[in-house]
């Protein structure tokens, strides 16, 4: 297998939303599990930390991989390759002061934490399921403040118990697995990925599914445009994110778990390895072994299907059915780009491995909401998006940033109190939410509430939350270019729809911007727009569709002022804020990847 070592970049983030609040106490957890026996050839197959560095497209080396695969105590052993041990981590990196946090202001859709209730359309029975919890937990101060991003880093696994770390885990054990899911049901969490899938009920499907084996996936491999948050959280507090995943873990019954981030995010890789590693010998992360996947820089890295190929040791090609129904070494039906060894060692009969796959955020939420009870968690946010959000906001603004927000907070507000505002004389025109959603406009659309529903009502989506501003200089024609541009790159050439459609629609923005475009240009970028989804694998082309649909929809007079052969009145490059660091209010973009080819090579 060709691997390769991708240097790490080693840059600091600028400070986050910070909180106090009381802590909740620290429990060691009661696992009812046994350790994991040694796997013959393999030596001691302790439930360690071990650290996989998978092959990229480019076909470079990033490192030895170690397919051996661990096994429950229950399990038939498996053989595989001598067990190789994680680096140790280095030191933790420097950090900015925090930024103050400010309350959203009370609006219609938003009620102040410890007035609020259950939605009056649940059942009964789930009602009363929420307050018998509750009571069991009198202890347990509400705060009112941030809770996912501390005012400080939290640098050791002694830290992390001194805020409570370890309680969600001690209070799923008691739980049980049916109890544990039911509670993340009755809090109205959703995925934080792009996606808002409600996380109960992701969760009751993997603990329902039948299969031979379950395992768990943190996804940490970010790359959406305009979105640091998930790099932000590994910084401040990877504690939370594992404890999540060792809650996930002996929910579903999984037999490993797997927490996937880039090879080239060097802080986060050592903060994440020291958590597992530090957390395992305080006896806080269960039995179930982790494994952290260092991946490649693809876009599609970040993709459910996809991510699921990288920790097989393939590339980042979506396979054809979701991780529930497919999940990792699976067997027959064979839905990746090519044919492999089913799961290693293995004897017996399979089935589909059902896969339970969320994003690092979620998963950081899932402890507070365990050792804090459903209702705590429903006080914040509004009736479909409950709780806070991490939001990443750059582009035409004062400064960039990464903040803790409760949900239903107006766009407008998280524009000026994470991104201090537009500069002086401008105004905001536009804003798009990653690079999956419908574009923002202003000034009709900014103080639309930051919540999954209110964001659709606009039109558009809430995605990952993280937010591109352009004002009133940009042109809206060459962000249409730019931004299709990146995902004809990124498009795995898997769906020749996807692939070829994209293609063209990013020739013909091109001759649009510059000036040599046409009326007819315009109608077949139209038409390409209707196919481009045709047999897709993934949501890439769907993105397509809907950014520069709505690009042309909401700005047409700029693409008349280019068809008619006008210079620009707002020329300039626009580059797509592929996130590299935010440092001291400063956003530092992956201006390389205007080099990337769409084979993803790189001139020059």
């Amino acid at each position: 297998m060709a691997d390769r070592q991708v240097p790490p970049r080693r840059a600091v983030a600028r400070g986050v939303a910070g909180h106090t609040h009381a802590p909740a106490r620290a429990l060691r957890p009661t696992v009812a599990r046994e350790p994991a026996q040694a796997r013959p050839g393999g030596g001691a197959a302790q439930a360690g930390v071990r650290r996989r560095l998978l092959a990229d497209p480019s076909g470079q080396r990033l490192g030895h991989s170690s397919p051996g695969r661990h096994q429950r105590h229950h399990r038939p052993p498996h053989d595989g390759p001598p067990h190789r041990p994680a680096r140790r981590p280095g030191h933790a990196p420097r950090r900015g002061h925090a930024r103050p946090y400010r309350r959203a202001r009370a609006a219609r859709h938003h009620r102040q934490p410890g007035g609020r209730r259950l939605d009056a359309t649940r059942s009964g029975r789930r009602v009363a399921a929420a307050e018998t919890l509750l009571r069991r937990r009198t202890d347990v101060t509400v705060p009112s403040a941030p809770f996912l991003l501390p005012p400080t880093p939290v640098t050791s696994v002694d830290a992390y118990r001194a805020i409570g770390g370890g309680s969600g885990l001690d209070q799923a054990a008691r739980l049980g697995p049916a109890q544990t899911v039911k509670e993340l049901t009755l809090s109205g969490l959703r995925g934080r990925g792009g996606g808002g899938f409600p996380t109960g009920r992701k969760w009751t499907t993997i603990l329902n599914a039948t299969g031979t084996h379950r395992f768990v996936v943190a996804n940490g491999a970010e790359g959406e445009p305009a979105t640091f948050k998930d790099r932000a959280l590994m910084r401040a507090n990877p504690y939370a994110i594992v404890e999540g995943v060792a809650i996930a873990a002996v929910t579903v019954g999984a037999r490993e778990a797997f927490i996937a981030l880039k090879a080239s995010f060097g802080p986060e890789n050592e903060r994440v390895t020291q958590a597992v590693e530090e957390m395992q010998k305080a006896g806080l992360a269960g039995t179930v072994p982790i494994t952290i996947v260092a991946g490649p820089e693809e876009y599609l890295f970040g993709e459910e299907k996809a991510l699921l190929e990288v920790i097989e040791g393939r590339d980042p090609l979506p396979r054809l059915f979701p991780p529930y129904e497919h999940g990792l070494f699976a067997t027959a039906p064979q839905s990746g780009w090519e044919a492999h060894e089913q799961e290693p060692g293995h004897t017996g009969a399979h089935q589909s491995n059902p896969t339970l796959v969320n994003n690092v955020e979620t998963l950081a939420n899932v402890p507070h909401v365990l050792a804090r009870g459903a209702e705590w968690f429903r006080s914040m946010g509004t009736d479909e998006s409950a709780g806070h959000v991490l939001v990443t906001v750059v582009g035409d603004v004062a400064r960039s940033g990464v903040a803790e927000v409760e949900l239903g907070t107006p766009l407008r507000d998280v524009i000026d109190e994470v991104g201090g505002g537009t500069r002086a004389g401008r105004q905001v025109k536009a804003v798009l939410s990653g690079i999956a959603n419908p574009v923002v406009t202003a000034p009709d659309q900014l103080d639309v509430p930051v919540s999954y529903e209110g964001m659709a009502a606009a039109g558009s989506g809430l995605g990952a939350a993280g937010f591109a501003v352009f004002d009133d200089q940009a042109c809206m024609v060459e962000v249409a270019r730019a931004y299709s541009r990146f995902l004809y790159v990124e498009s795995c050439n898997q769906c020749p729809a996807c692939k070829l459609g994209s293609g063209v629609i990013t020739t013909l923005l091109e001759k649009v911007e510059t000036g040599r475009g046409t009326v007819r240009d315009v109608d077949t970028i139209g038409a390409r727009l209707k196919t481009v989804t045709d047999g897709n694998r993934c949501y890439l082309p769907v993105q397509e569709q809907a950014v520069v649909s709505s690009l042309l929809r909401s700005f047409p007079e700029e693409f008349t002022e280019h068809l008619e052969g006008r210079l620009c009145p707002r020329p300039g490059r626009v580059v797509v804020p592929k996130l590299l660091d935010i440092v001291d209010g400063t956003a530092r973009y992956d201006e390389r990847h205007a080099d990337k080819r769409p084979d993803w090579t790189y001139s020059g």
